[in-house]
């Protein structure tokens, strides 16, 4: 069974309609929907918030990372990576690493099924990290990183965790996880051979390492 893409998910035969008409609103305004300092000012933007919060208790604010990483991700040609859990560790275990230069364009990322976890929230539950949408704003000035958490098709949406940095930020944010990088945080983790993320600057790392070691 192939996997569930977290953007067909979320999005489905909605995206090509919707994200169309956030691209042609920026256009006809002279601005870039791909500008994060103009995307969540477009009226076509705060529609589809309104749809993705629905009867949500959480304001539409709470969905615009997703709803702009999801943009990016479309205006980027859907571009999908798998990085593989051999070319993943290795990165991992390296004695330096080596992190990759930011995307020319927005991917999403797949990680090996339930093998690095992540939560929320100090107080949250532990969840499996699906992927990770990169996202790098005009100018290559910032990279958006979103995990998806907890994604499969029991489920009404998923979990999300989000870290921006500077393009500086990016590739040096190996530089602030301490050792060992990435270690299990969930009880018997270890003992499974499991990874955590347990910071924004592992999560910055993680979507670093994954991009060099994902394929088409």
């Amino acid at each position: 069974m192939s996997r569930i893409h977290p953007f067909d998910y979320a999005f489905g035969e909605i995206a090509d309609a919707r994200f169309r008409e956030v691209k042609d609103e920026a256009a006809r305004a002279g601005q870039e929907a791909t500008d994060p300092a103009h995307f969540p000012k477009l009226e076509s933007v705060g529609k589809i918030l309104a749809e993705l919060a629905g009867e949500s208790k959480e304001s539409g604010d709470a969905f615009l990372s997703l709803l702009y990483s999801a943009y990016m991700f479309w205006d980027g040609g859907c571009r999908t990576l798998t990085a593989t859990r051999p070319a993943l560790e290795a990165l991992m275990e390296a004695e330096t690493v080596a992190p990759s230069g930011l995307p020319d364009a927005a991917c999403y990322v797949q990680l090996p099924e339930r093998w690095i976890w992540c939560r929320v929230e100090e107080t949250s539950a532990f969840e499996p990290l699906d992927g990770l949408f990169l996202a790098t704003t005009p100018g290559k000035r910032e990279i958006i990183v979103l995990g998806v958490l907890g994604l499969h098709a029991d489920r009404a949406g998923y979990s999300e965790v989000t870290a921006a940095a500077s393009a500086r930020g990016y590739e040096t944010a190996g530089r602030a996880v301490t050792l060992p990088r990435f270690a299990p945080a969930m009880d018997g983790g270890a003992a499974a051979g499991m990874r955590s993320v347990n910071s924004n600057a592992e999560l910055l790392l993680l979507a670093s390492l994954a991009l060099a070691a994902g394929s088409r």
